[in-house]
């Protein structure tokens, strides 16, 4: 696997997709996957969408273990409020 990053994002919009089809635990597998693939850099959908597929399932525990990590994430690297909207659409 040569573009970890590319596989990754592929991992990551695979896994938008079971969402948006309602397959909530299929969703969870593949951003599972994108996360053990990308580096910390490039782990901000991961966190988020874990946190979003794990509420669609009621797992409120590890919904929200998920949302403080993105949460924490954007400390870290000091994203602003408005920079969010790029990752709701």
């Amino acid at each position: 696997m040569e573009d970890k990053i590319g596989v990754a994002l592929a991992m990551n919009r695979i896994g938008v997709n079971y969402f948006n089809i309602g397959k909530f635990q299929k969703s969870i597998e593949f951003h599972q996957k994108n996360l053990e693939l990308s580096d910390r850099e490039n782990s901000f959908a991961a966190y988020y969408n874990l946190g979003i597929s794990n509420r669609s399932l009621a797992n409120f525990d590890e919904s929200l273990k998920y949302f403080r990590m993105a949460l924490d994430w954007s400390k870290e690297f000091k994203v602003r409020k408005h920079e969010f909207m790029i990752w709701k659409f």
